[in-house]
């Protein structure tokens, strides 16, 4: 999906941003409803709520001139017209480069293919444990086989457009590695954020103070798998 000068778009963008002080990134929420209930958020179950038209993330996109557009929710692929609002966000070959962020319980090869037709240049999904685990954190049984198959049924595409997210926090910061090992193998990319407990006002999952220098051991071993790869 990537051209030159899409490429060139991309980093004109965010340099003008820069100067012009305007956001490198913009996440638009298109829902509240989700269809997990995770433990370190506040979201879960249907909201009820009045669902902007997807022209509107375009008009609103364009008016804010982002690198990055963020499509998330809530769970994004609740709304059945996730294409449309993808379409009224892109333009061809120009800013912005467009991330879908979706927990994948409903996101089939079928549905990945559509979207990435529609516009999506990366999804981001949402990958806790390097096993069922990460089901009992999200409430969605069979969520991490369903993630496995569909990254494995897209076998060697020339560049999945994936990436998976882990929050870090303090009962899976020591599976760190073995996460990092899985997305290798999987030829896929993985990202790492802090939980937070801004959300919940739950610090159950913050990293202890005693577990600070085991996870910085982590972080260096990190580094340097990054670095051999």
């Amino acid at each position: 999906m990537n051209s030159t000068a899409r490429t060139i778009s991309l980093a004109k963008r965010g340099i003008l941003n820069y100067f012009s002080k305007r956001p490198f990134c913009v996440s638009f929420e298109v829902t509240y409803s989700c269809n997990a209930r995770c433990k370190h958020c506040h979201l879960g179950g249907v909201v009820a709520e009045e669902r902007a038209e997807p022209q509107k993330f375009g008009e609103r996109c364009r008016e804010l001139k982002p690198v990055v557009a963020q499509v998330s929710g809530g769970e994004p692929l609740l709304r059945k017209d996730l294409e449309e609002i993808i379409k009224a966000i892109k333009i061809p070959n120009r800013a912005p480069y467009i991330v879908l962020t979706t927990n994948a319980a409903l996101l089939t090869k079928k549905r990945y293919f559509e979207l990435r037709e529609a516009g999506v240049d990366e999804f981001s999904i949402s990958l806790d444990y390097p096993d069922e685990r990460h089901d009992e954190f999200r409430a969605i049984p069979g969520l991490f086989k369903k993630i496995k198959k569909l990254i494995e049924d897209l076998g060697s595409e020339d560049h999945k457009a994936i990436i998976l997210s882990c929050v870090v926090q303090s009962d899976n910061f020591r599976e760190l590695l073995k996460m990092a090992e899985q997305a290798r193998r999987w030829n896929v990319k993985m990202n790492f954020s802090i939980y937070t407990w801004l959300r919940t006002n739950n610090k159950d999952y913050m990293i202890r103070k005693e577990d600070l220098e085991e996870l910085k051991e982590i972080l260096n071993e990190l580094y340097a798998l990054k670095k051999k790869h």
